[in-house]
C-alpha cells in the first residue's frame, strides 16, 4: 500500500512550548499553515529529509506569526513521517539550539527580526540636547558581585535574567533595592513562552521585542512579588558602537542581542574580554545588558551572574539587535546620577505605544 503523493500536516500538531501571545499561537500553531509535499511515500516507510523552509519563508506564515516561528524555520530541520492517509510529523533540530542546552551556560535569544521594534532611538532623541558620554562610565559597581545567575545556568532564559539585572541596577541608581530569584525570573519566561522547567522541549528561548512589550505592559516580577515596568523601548542600529554608548549612558542599561560564537564561552570561562576569533562557530543567540564602558573602550556587560567585557569589534560583528529601555526607576526626582534631566525625554516618549 502507498500513501498519497502529498499530505497535509495535521492541524493539531504543535511544537513544544507553544503558547498564546498577543492573540497568536506561537510558535507551534504557526506550523499549522505549513504544507509539506512528498512523492510516492511508502506507507510502512519512515522518511527523513530536510525541509526547504527558507526559500518560501514569507509564503509559509503571515508576518505576525512569523515572529514566533523564526526559531523553527531559520535553520535546517528533519521530519519523521509515518501513518496512513494523513500522517504525522515530528520535528527535531538538526543544528540550532536556541536555549544553548549543549553549552555549560545557557543562551536563549531567538533570531533577530529586523524592524520588529518600530520606534528608533535616534529619531526621538534628535531634537534633544544630548550629552556626550565620557570615556569611562557605568554604575555596575553598585551591584558588585551579587548579580545572580537567575536560572541561565540551567535554562535558556537569558532575556529574562538580563531584564532582572537591568532592573536591579536601575533601582540601585535610585538608592532602592529590587531583588530577583530563579523562581520570579523563570515565571516570566514561562508566562511569555510556555516554558516548563519539567519539560526541556519547552525551553526554546525568547524574542526580544515580545519580551520588551511584556515588560512595558505587565512588567517583570521580582522576588517580593512586585512588578517593574518600563515606560518605553527604542531600537538602536545594531553594531553602532556610538549609539550603544549613548544609550547606556542615558538609560543606565541597554539590552544587547548577539549571535553567540563558541569562542566567547571559552573567553568567559578564562576571564578574558569577548573579542573576535576568526572562524568561531555561532552557537545560538544570547541577550546581555550593556552597563558601561571601561578605560580601554570595552563595553561592560553582565552575563551568567558576572561582569564581562566586550570589545567594540566583537559588538560590531556579532550584534544583531539592540534595545534601549526607558525606565523611571533609575531616577532620583527627574534626574539620573549623571544629572541628566529626563523631564523632556519622558514628555516626548510618553505617547509611544509599542
Amino acid at each position: 500500500m502507498r500513501l498519497p503523493s502529498t499530505f497535509t500536516m495535521r492541524s493539531d500538531l504543535r511544537a513544544p512550548g507553544a503558547s498564546q501571545i498577543s492573540g497568536h499561537t506561537a510558535p507551534g500553531g504557526a506550523i499549522q499553515s505549513c504544507f509539506i509535499a512528498f512523492s510516492a511515500i511508502q506507507k510502512s516507510a519512515t522518511v527523513s529529509q530536510s525541509l526547504p523552509f527558507l526559500a518560501s519563508r514569507q509564503s509559509i506564515v503571515a508576518r505576525s506569526t512569523r515572529a514566533m516561528l523564526l526559531p523553527l524555520i531559520e535553520y535546517p530541520f528533519h521530519a519523521t513521517i509515518s501513518g496512513e492517509s494523513e500522517g504525522t510529523a515530528t520535528m527535531t533540530k538538526k543544528a540550532f539550539d536556541p536555549a544553548g542546552k549543549h553549552l555549560p551556560f545557557k543562551l536563549g535569544k531567538t533570531p533577530a527580526r529586523p524592524g520588529a521594534v518600530k520606534f528608533k532611538m535616534m529619531t526621538y532623541l534628535r531634537k534633544l540636547e544630548l550629552p556626550t558620554p565620557p570615556k569611562v562610565f557605568g554604575h555596575q559597581g553598585l551591584i558588585g558581585a551579587k548579580w545572580g545567575m537567575l536560572g541561565n545556568d540551567d535554562y535558556g532564559d537569558c532575556v529574562w535574567a538580563g531584564a532582572a539585572h537591568e532592573t536591579m541596577l536601575w533601582n540601585k541608581e535610585a538608592a532602592k533595592t529590587a531583588s530577583f530569584n530563579n523562581k520570579s525570573v523563570l515565571s516570566d519566561y514561562s508566562a511569555v513562552t510556555g516554558f516548563k522547567p519539567s519539560d526541556p522541549n519547552t525551553d526554546q528561548g525568547t524574542d526580544m521585542q515580545v519580551a520588551a512589550s511584556y515588560r512595558r505592559k505587565k512588567g517583570v516580577l521580582d522576588a517580593a512579588g512586585k512588578r517593574h515596568k518600563i515606560g518605553a523601548y527604542l531600537a538602536l542600529k545594531p553594531g553602532d558602537i556610538d549609539q550603544l554608548a549613548l544609550a547606556i549612558y542615558l538609560f543606565g542599561a541597554t539590552g544587547i542581542g548577539i549571535k553567540f560564537p563558541g569562542s566567547a564561552m571559552d573567553q568567559f570561562k578564562a576571564g578574558k574580554p569577548w573579542s573576535v576569533v576568526p572562524g568561531a562557530k555561532i552557537e545560538g543567540g544570547h541577550y546581555i545588558p550593556g552597563l558601561g564602558r571601561d578605560k580601554n573602550g570595552n563595553i561592560v556587560i553582565v552575563t551568567w551572574g558576572k561582569i564581562q567585557l566586550m570589545t567594540p569589534a566583537f559588538y560590531e560583528k556579532y550584534c544583531d539587535e539592540v534595545v534601549a529601555y526607558v525606565s523611571k526607576e533609575c531616577l532620583r526626582g527627574d534626574k539620573s546620577l549623571e544629572g541628566f534631566d529626563y523631564s523632556q525625554l519622558f514628555g516626548d516618549l510618553k505617547s509611544l505605544s509599542t
